[in-house]
């Protein structure tokens, strides 16, 4: 079981995360085309996922962690589905 600090921290760090890979990492093309266009739209997708699986390799995939795989499950369904 985590406790609701180490609970917290995750939520802060999961919406920094998000912040950063949906409006700090696309460019402007990105942004105006992804709606219209495939290849945007896919661009901004592997840009997105790619940022996003760096940081959660780097912070919460950590062997010291105390989360399960379904912890892990639980937290990217629930960026992406509210992506």
């Amino acid at each position: 079981m985590i406790s609701i600090g180490t609970a917290i921290l995750t939520g802060l760090f999961i919406i920094f995360i998000h912040w950063l890979a949906d409006f700090h990492m696309q460019n402007e093309d990105m942004s105006m085309k992804k709606s219209k266009s495939n290849f945007w739209l896919t661009m901004h997708v592997l840009t997105y996922t790619a940022v996003t699986l760096l940081f959660w390799n780097l912070v919460l995939f950590r062997p010291l962690n105390n989360y399960s795989f379904i912890d892990y499950f639980m937290f990217f369904n629930f960026i992406f589905s509210t992506h």
